[in-house]
C-alpha cells in the first residue's frame, strides 16, 4: 500500500480538519477563561466596595462610551432610596431549583433630593429588580404585604441585562418577558407614565427612567417580598476543563490517525 493512495489522502484532509476545528475550539475556551476570571475578579473586587450614590454611577454612565459600559460599571454599587410603582413591575420569566418563578422588575420613583428630584436633569425613576417569587405568587395582589407603600431604602449593584434571541417573545399582554431588556422596558414603562401624565411625552417619560437596572442586593419587601438572587448570576469557571476537553479529543484524533498509517504501512511491507 502506498501511503499516498486516494483513502489515504482523504483520511489525512479530513483529519488535519478535524485537528484544526478541535484546537480552534479549545483556545476559543481558553479564551473565555481569560474573560470569566477577568469577570469573577470585577465581580468580587466591586462587590467590597462602599457603594456610590446613583448621580455618580449616572456621570460615570455618561463619560462611557457604549462598548466601555459593562467593564466600567456593571456590578458597581449604588444606594438609593424611594417608592416603588408596584402598579408598573414587570415580570421576567426565571425558573430555578424550587420550580417555575418570575423576577420582579418595579420601578422605584427616587426620593427628593436623590438624582431625579424635580427639577433636575438626571432620571427620577430607577428599575429594581427586587428579586425571585414563585409562579403561583406572580400577581401583585396575592404578596402585597410584601410591596412597601412607604419609601424604602437599600443598596443594590448596576446590571445591563441581556438581550439576545427571545428579546422580542416577550408577551406584553400578559406582562410576560424572557429577558431583562432594558429598552423593551423603558419604553413599556414610560408609556404608562406619559399616558397618565398631562404632556403625554413618552420621549420625556422615557429620559426620566435610568438607562440600566439596579439588582438589590438585600430583600426590599421583607420575607414576603422577591427574593434577591445575587448568586444565580453564574460565575461558575470550567472553561478551562471544557478547552482541555476539546485539546484532548485533537490529541485522541492524531492518535488514532497514526495508528491507523501505521498500521497500513505494517500490513502492506
Amino acid at each position: 500500500m502506498r501511503l499516498g493512495d486516494r483513502g489515504t489522502v482523504w483520511l489525512t484532509a479530513f483529519s488535519l480538519v478535524g485537528l484544526v476545528i478541535l484546537v480552534s475550539l479549545g483556545n476559543w475556551q481558553m479564551r473565555r477563561l481569560a474573560w470569566k476570571e477577568a469577570l469573577i475578579e470585577r465581580v468580587e473586587a466591586r462587590s467590597k466596595m462602599l457603594p456610590l450614590s446613583l448621580e455618580a454611577a449616572l456621570g460615570s454612565y455618561s463619560a462611557s462610551h457604549e462598548k466601555d459600559l459593562t467593564e466600567i460599571l456593571e456590578f458597581t454599587r449604588v444606594s438609593l432610596r424611594g417608592r416603588f410603582r408596584h402598579d408598573l413591575e414587570f415580570h421576567v420569566w426565571s425558573p430555578g431549583k424550587s420550580g417555575p418563578a418570575w423576577s420582579v422588575v418595579t420601578p422605584l420613583e427616587l426620593a427628593h433630593g436623590s438624582a431625579g428630584a424635580a427639577g433636575s436633569r438626571h432620571p427620577a425613576i430607577v428599575l429594581v429588580i427586587r428579586g425571585s417569587i414563585p409562579a403561583a405568587r406572580k400577581a401583585v395582589a396575592s404578596r402585597t404585604s410584601g410591596n412597601p407603600q412607604s419609601e424604602v431604602a437599600f443598596v443594590g449593584r448596576v446590571r445591563f441585562g441581556h438581550v439576545g434571541a427571545f428579546s422580542n417573545a416577550e408577551r406584553a399582554a400578559n406582562n410576560e418577558w424572557y429577558e431583562l431588556d432594558i429598552t423593551g422596558m423603558r419604553k413599556a414603562a414610560a408609556a404608562t407614565i406619559a399616558a397618565g401624565s398631562t404632556s403625554g411625552n413618552v420621549d420625556e417619560a422615557s429620559a426620566r427612567i435610568a438607562p440600566f437596572f439596579i439588582e438589590a442586593e438585600t430583600p426590599t419587601g421583607g420575607s414576603d417580598g422577591p427574593q434577591p438572587e445575587l448568586g444565580k448570576f453564574n460565575l461558575t469557571n470550567r472553561h478551562l476543563e471544557y478547552a482541555l476537553t476539546w485539546y484532548g479529543l485533537a490529541v485522541t484524533l492524531a492518535g488514532v490517525y497514526l495508528a491507523f498509517v501505521w498500521s497500513r504501512w505494517r500490513s502492506a511491507g
